[in-house]
């Protein structure tokens, strides 16, 4: 293509809003409730043409997640809500801390959910057992140090209040994993995408309903889409589907619990590209027979490099 060809070509934001607007009464019927599609597509398309690697995505990928913002009654931008990030020629959306909240508080089980990062000038003490102790007292004056910790507490409808966090390895070894982990929020914004991944951890642990869950699914799925494709091998995806419930709240340690369908899913997906034959269904089995605390700590265990991860789950049988 010369470069007059190039400038005469529309830019990618105009192809988009065509797109939409063929789409118009599609988007509408879609969009959750109190979304403006007009606000929404504006917003969209004005970060298009100010944000240089968003208009080299395909229109059609910036369209589909225009689409699933609104579909999810969320708007990119400052915000913090979710964000367009460009993965090569692809827009993947991409979910922000606040967004999840607004999610898990719209299923109506969750009264408030906070989330808060740790630094290692702060007091902060966590104690597992029979009795277990949750503190942390920020530094008000003077250097917090770097970030070391994050985490989040649900207090739900009920009034019980379920707690978790995940240490600076944890959440860096979850950035590795995400196709936008060295640019877009991650790179822009964070510390809100860290307060973000403690609460996709501790939604693992919540009784949400099942669209909320698979709203939450379907944006995993585009952001840790390597993950997500492998759970197809070897027929592991017939054993995801009938894992499909989502967690259940575990307001004691002695609760009974129903697998996290997230959590089996991301194990089984590394399971799906190191093992086969009986050792892959044996895995399945032991991984099915766990509880949501059990899958969620082997997931906060299992090592990032692959070959390490391959060892950690064979040992597991």
């Amino acid at each position: 293509m010369t470069d007059l060809q190039r400038h005469r070509q529309p830019h990618v934001a105009t192809t988009v809003e065509r797109m939409l607007e063929s789409k118009r009464t599609e988007l509408t019927e879609a969009l959750a409730k109190g979304v403006d599609a007009d606000r929404l597509v504006r917003v969209c398309l004005g970060q298009i043409r100010t944000t240089p690697k968003l208009g080299k995505c395909s229109a059609q990928s910036l369209a589909s997640s225009i689409m699933q913002a609104g579909k999810l009654g969320l708007e990119p931008g400052l915000l913090g809500q979710c964000y367009l990030v460009p993965y090569g020629q692809e827009c993947t959306l991409i979910l922000g801390y606040r967004g999840l909240v607004k999610l898990a508080l719209r299923s109506g089980r969750v009264a408030m959910i906070t989330a808060r990062v740790v630094y290692s000038n702060d007091v902060w003490h966590v104690e597992h057992g029979l009795t277990e102790s949750f503190r942390h007292v920020p530094k008000l004056d003077g250097d917090r140090g770097e970030p070391i910790a994050a985490y989040a507490i649900a207090t739900l409808a009920n009034g019980m209040q379920q707690p978790d966090y995940m240490l600076r390895n944890e959440i860096e070894a979850i950035r590795k994993r995400s196709r936008a982990g060295s640019s877009g929020p991650w790179k822009t914004d964070t510390m809100e995408m860290w307060k973000k991944t403690a609460v996709r951890r501790l939604v693992k642990l919540l009784d949400l309903d099942v669209d909320t869950e698979a709203a939450i699914g379907d944006t995993d799925q585009a952001e840790f889409g390597g993950f997500v494709d492998a759970r197809n091998e070897s027929g592991v995806m017939e054993r995801l589907k009938r894992n499909g419930t989502p967690a259940r709240a575990l307001p004691s340690d002695d609760a009974g619990g129903v697998p996290d369908a997230h959590t089996d899913a991301t194990l089984i997906a590394i399971a799906g590209r190191h093992f086969d034959g009986d050792e892959l269904q044996a895995l399945i089995s032991m991984l099915e027979s766990m509880d949501a605390r059990e899958l969620a700590e082997h997931e906060r265990m299992i090592p990032t490099d692959e070959d390490d991860a391959r060892s950690y789950l064979r040992s597991l049988l």
